[in-house]
């Protein structure tokens, strides 16, 4: 998501101060095209170790990575950047490895990285009276360490919506572990055993698919009539051909059982229209449905949908601007968006197109 604002009526002199927040995709491309159009004083605040975002993969568990066997689930004709194309021996659908490789061969070509300060988390933003932005930052990528404030004319933020899992409730109480698809690394530990995935979506094909070759039997359950609409037609290919995956639609999961122990031992698997439950066994269960955006701190002005997501659109000229003026979001977090990393380094530098409209209005 990216957000630039300026009071209406209100004109900056000189250079303008400008904060980006996240250096994954969306904040590397807003610096690019920033810099583009002669702004130079931008600072970019990430609490990574590196840039690269959701790409950068680590063993934390306290931290939001891909998983060890990812690729990128568009191909590199369209994801790549039209000034900036990936490598030509690249494969049609790069890893996260060569990804991010690729992210830091852009920030070095288009000489973003000064503006980038590392290990530095945002904790609040706050709009003055007179439109400038107090943005308190906590050094060393942990809340805490001392908070320190700085003051600028404008802020993009393009910190993505996968922060915080989406954990459904269940009637009961299961003391087993549980593992979301946003704390799962590698495989290795599911050798033999028998997998449940719950979700239709790209990351859970993959994670099937990925699963397959380590698990004796791999369960989906999708509560839709089908993963044609949700899913890339390589990854529905792959699990049709994969015999030791076993697609379940128009399925809910509607209870667990486990060992004295806690261990999860079955998972009650109903159908949607008849009503009937089967018990199946199976040792893990992953949950690849969706997290929440991270859009608790924003100005009140800025409207939210029932999920808590960006709306934008209201303004046919404007299509990124939302519901409160000089406002833009872009990419994840932005209502009815495209999760992609092409869409979404699109919509950064589409956005600065529209930012620029919108203050000709200002002046005009």
């Amino acid at each position: 998501m990216a957000l630039l604002t300026q009071t209406p009526g209100r004109s900056v002199a000189g250079d303008p101060r400008i904060c980006v927040i996240g250096a994954g995709p969306c904040g590397l491309t807003a610096i690019k095209n920033l810099r583009a159009v002669g702004l130079r004083n931008i600072v970019c605040y990430d609490d990574g170790d590196t840039i690269g975002g959701n790409w950068v993969f680590s063993e934390r568990i306290d931290r939001v990575s891909v998983y060890e066997c990812t690729h990128i689930i568009s191909s590199k004709n369209l994801s790549g950047f039209d000034d900036h194309p990936m490598p030509r021996d690249y494969p049609d659908f790069p890893s996260h490895r060569q990804v991010l490789a690729y992210f830091e061969s852009y920030a070095a070509t288009f000489d973003l990285h000064p503006h980038v300060r590392l290990r530095t988390r945002v904790t609040k933003v706050e709009r003055g009276a007179d439109g400038r932005w107090t943005v308190h930052v906590a050094n060393g990528g942990g809340t805490e360490q001392a908070d320190n404030a700085e003051i600028f004319d404008y802020l993009l933020v393009c910190a993505g919506h996968h922060r915080d899992p989406f954990i459904p409730d269940y009637p009961g109480r299961f003391a087993g572990e549980t593992l979301h698809s946003s704390s799962y690394r590698r495989g290795d530990p599911l050798r033999g055993r028998r997998v449940l995935v719950v979700g239709g979506g790209n990351s859970a094909g993959q994670a099937a698919v990925f699963l397959s070759a380590h698990a004796r039997q791999v369960h989906m359950a999708v509560r839709s009539s089908g993963i044609d609409a949700s899913m890339s037609r390589y990854l529905i290919d792959r699990i049709k051909a994969t015999r030791n995956i076993e697609l379940r639609v128009r399925t809910a999961v509607t209870g667990l059982s486990g060992s004295a122990e806690g261990a999860l031992e079955s998972v009650d698997m109903t159908r949607n229209e008849s009503g009937d439950t089967e018990r199946v066994n199976a040792q893990h269960m992953f949950l690849f449905i969706g997290a929440d955006p991270n859009t608790q701190w924003l100005d009140r002005r800025i409207a939210l949908n029932s999920k808590g997501f960006v709306t934008t659109g209201s303004d046919l000229q404007l299509p990124l601007a939302t519901s409160s003026l000089g406002v833009f979001a872009i990419g994840d977090v932005r209502r009815g968006s495209v999760k992609r990393v092409a869409a979404g380094v699109g919509e950064g530098a589409a956005a600065v197109a529209q930012i620029h409209a919108y203050l000709a209005t200002l002046h005009s």
